[in-house]
Formats: structure tokens, sequence, C-alpha cells
């Protein structure tokens, strides 16, 4: 996997070029940089800090986000389709329309994120603490939900989602309380 600095990929993302594909940029710092439509999938992006970024409509597919700071990003109809965000920080991120299916989301920081319209058909949310989420209209088929914190999350629909008993369901109930 080729190495790329983060000036010599702006340099290159100002000029017009998009396909950044399978690189490494673990550890970058790409704080409030605006990436929008860029091609990342495949990419190492373990422990990059990417808060505030613009990664609208980005290609992240297979990405590895493992310990990724993505506090407050833009990622609406983003592609993390089979990203690993094991342990990212995506906290008041926008999610919006974006495409999480099969995604590791384990151990993840999901704290009042816009998941809003989102794909999460068999992703794992092991461990992810989504409180005050906004889920409307996501789609949750197939999810794993195990010791997930849910609560205050918004129009959450769960229908076909895996949930263990020790889920913190919205109302802030235990799903083994039912």
């Amino acid at each position: 996997m080729e190495k790329i600095t983060v000036k010599d990929l702006l340099s290159e993302y100002r000029q017009g070029r998009r396909n950044f594909r399978e690189l490494n940029l673990s550890g970058a710092d790409l704080f409030e940089q605006d990436l929008q439509r860029i091609d990342l999938s495949g990419s190492d992006l373990s422990g990059t800090r990417l808060a505030y970024a613009n990664l609208g409509w980005a290609n992240l597919k297979g990405a590895n986000l493992q310990g990724a700071e993505l506090s407050s990003a833009i990622l609406q109809s983003a592609c993390l389709e089979e990203a690993n965000l094991q342990k990212a920080v995506l906290c008041r991120a926008l999610l919006y329309n974006s495409n999480l299916r099969e995604a590791d989301i384990s151990g993840a920081n999901l704290q009042m994120a816009d998941l809003r319209y989102a794909n999460l058909q068999a992703a794992d949310l092991t461990d992810v603490d989504a409180q005050s989420c906004n889920l409307d209209r996501a789609d949750l088929r197939g999810t794993t939900l195990y010791r997930c914190n849910l609560f205050r999350c918004r129009l959450v629909n769960l229908q076909g989602a895996r949930i263990s008993r020790t889920t913190i369901l919205p109302n802030g109930h235990r799903a083994d309380d039912l």
C-alpha cells in the first residue's frame, strides 16, 4: 500500500485528482479538510484525524478507519460499505443517506450522529454508544446491536435488527426488560 503525505494528497486533490484508492494515510491529520467526492476505497485511514472534514459523497468502501476521529465530519451520501470503523469517534457526524452496509462499527461512538436514511444492513454495532442518534428511516435489517446504547435515539425502526438482552432501547429500558 503506497504511503502519501497529507501535503501531496491535498495538492493533488486541489488540482482535480479524486482517485486515491488503496493508500496508506494512517495517523494523518485531515482536520477540517474539504474532500468531497474523494475515492479512498481500500485505504488505510486508521487513527486519522478527520474531525469537521467534509467527505460528502466520498467512496470509502472497504477503508480501514479503525480508531479514526470523525467528530462532526460530513459523510453525507458517502459509501462506507464494508469499512472498518471499529472504535471510531463519530459524535455529531452527518451520515445522512450514507451506505454502511456490512461495516464493522463495533465499539464506536455515534452519540448525536445523524443517520437518517442510512443503509446499515448487516452492519456490526456491537458495543456502540449511539445515544441521541437520529435513525429516522435508517435500514437496520440484519444489523447486530449487541450491548448497544440507543437511549434517546429518534425514530428508530428495529424491525429485522439483531438485538441482545443487554441493548439499551431508545426509551432507556434494556431489551430483556420487555
